[in-house]
């Protein structure tokens, strides 16, 4: 068949005066309230899945297979436009189908029926999408009083700031009670610093002496011992 025939067929749907787009759809927008198609009245698929409408219907006609197209539309029947004509009561349209033979043609027609409610839909979600993000309304400006505020006089300062000296520190962080050391400059002379040197280091020699004669008084004493106890241990043999 060709797209004069069909072309033949929609101009028969025309005179007959039904109007494109589902059916449902349509109804939906008239405010009409559609019973739903129940599950047993759906077209239905060999992998499972069912159409309950012309859209529906496309969609799945075009991930169709060849050889599942054509076990529903051949030269002695056509399911699909069975089912449009006594489901879902759209006689001019199953006949325009009827017309036709191959899978392209089959989507084109089902999608030239359902275009004007895609249209339609397509231009009412644009309308909704402008009053959403639409510039928001003016706000009405309020007057808020001035609010001002005096500046306070800043005072300078009179007299250099100054560190606290080392004895200061000292003397705030002292224990209670200790003597307070003072870091006066010593003049010391030179002739000074020698004899506290001298007494320093005759000190040291003396300690040294001392040290010196306890170690070789208890060594004395510890080899008199030995001494005495090995010559009473051979006198005794």
């Amino acid at each position: 068949m060709n797209r004069g025939a069909v072309q033949t067929a929609a101009n028969a749907t025309e005179s007959v005066g039904e109007s494109p787009a589902p059916t449902r759809a349509r109804a939906a927008e008239r405010g009409e309230t559609v019973e739903e198609i129940p599950w047993e009245k759906r077209f239905h698929f060999r992998d499972g899945t069912a159409a309950k409408d012309t859209q529906e219907l496309k969609t799945k006609i075009e991930s169709l297979s060849y050889e599942e197209f054509y076990r529903h539309v051949n030269s002695e029947k056509n399911d699909f436009a069975n089912w449009i004509e006594h489901v879902l009561d759209r006689k001019a349209l199953a006949d325009r189908l009827r017309a036709v033979d191959s899978i392209v043609e089959t989507v084109e027609l089902l999608s030239e029926d359902i275009a004007p409610y895609q249209t339609y839909n397509e231009d009412l979600q644009v309308k909704i999408e402008e009053q959403l993000f639409s510039a928001p309304p003016a706000m009405v400006e309020e007057e808020v009083p001035e609010i001002t505020f005096e500046s306070l006089p800043v005072e300078e300062p009179t007299a250099e700031l100054q560190l606290p000296t080392q004895e200061e520190t000292e003397f705030s962080n002292r224990v209670p009670g200790a003597p307070v050391t003072t870091h006066e400059p010593s003049h010391v002379s030179i002739k000074e610093l020698s004899e506290r040197h001298a007494a320093k280091h005759s000190e040291e020699h003396m300690r040294f002496l001392v040290l010196q004669f306890v170690y070789g008084f208890v060594f004395g004493v510890v080899v008199g011992l030995i001494l005495g106890r090995i010559i009473s241990i051979l006198v005794a043999s």
